[in-house]
């Protein structure tokens, strides 16, 4: 059975409560690639990245690992 759909739907709405969140932009960019929607995952890295850059440091340190993963396209995820 194939959850993409409904994962995808739960990942867009944890950014809607929170869209600072590094790590839901790199699960939502490693969905939205595993459901062939590059741009979709090209776009979800790119706001990864433009969330950990507007992060205060304290919240950097926390979501470092997710940041990386996001800069690398995703991959370890």
């Amino acid at each position: 059975m194939n959850r993409l759909p409904e994962a995808e739907d739960a990942l867009l709405r944890l950014l809607q409560l929170n869209s600072s969140s590094v790590e839901g932009w790199t699960r939502l960019a490693r969905v939205r690639r595993r459901h062939a929607d590059l741009a979709g995952a090209k776009t979800a890295l790119d706001g990864a990245v433009d969330a950990f850059q507007q992060s205060p440091r304290f919240r950097r340190r926390a979501e470092l690992g997710w940041y990386l993963r996001a800069r690398w396209g995703g991959l370890f995820a």
